[in-house]
């Protein structure tokens, strides 16, 4: 069974199965985030004990650790999508580049709304520019603190 068709059968359920299903749904992707964490969890107890790890009680050691001191690398794709855009939107450019900005600073600010990817999109990860206009990147293994941004573009577009 196809995705599409799917979808047109849970639209046909009675209202009673799809709570059913939601609640089906939402408890596989609780169970789906547990594995992630115990995943992470146990990379990070790996860490640990390689001595990749340090501990401190200092706080503005803490602090500049937390900062993401990101290099960026623009992929040709991301400039031709870059040019694109902000040549059809002209106030685009300065928003990208305050976007970038935080993104530098802390990857997860709010205002991004960085979050993973799912799908075929699996393995990359998304922040916003705008209302509608996303960036869509990935961190590269070798050194996590380097992003290759990919695309520019409305949430339709990269999605």
């Amino acid at each position: 069974m196809s995705y599409t068709e799917l979808v047109e059968a849970i639209q046909h359920l009675p209202f009673e199965q799809k709570q059913e299903l939601h609640g089906l749904i939402s408890r596989y992707l609780i169970e789906e985030r547990r594995e992630e964490i115990l995943e992470n969890y146990q990379l990070s107890m790996k860490e640990l004990e390689s001595g990749i790890l340090t501990f401190t009680d200092d706080l503005s050691k803490l602090r500049e650790k937390m900062r993401s001191s990101m290099e960026i690398k623009f992929s040709s794709s991301f400039r031709r999508s870059f040019r694109k855009q902000t040549r059809e939107h002209a106030q685009l450019e300065a928003s990208f580049w305050e976007q970038l900005e935080l993104f530098i600073e802390n990857l997860f600010h709010p205002a991004l709304r960085t979050h993973r990817l799912s799908g075929k999109l699996k393995g990359l990860w998304s922040f916003s520019i705008c209302y509608n206009m996303r960036v869509v990147s990935t961190f590269l293994k070798e050194k996590p603190k380097r992003a290759l941004l990919i695309v520019m573009g409305t949430h339709d577009e990269v999605y």
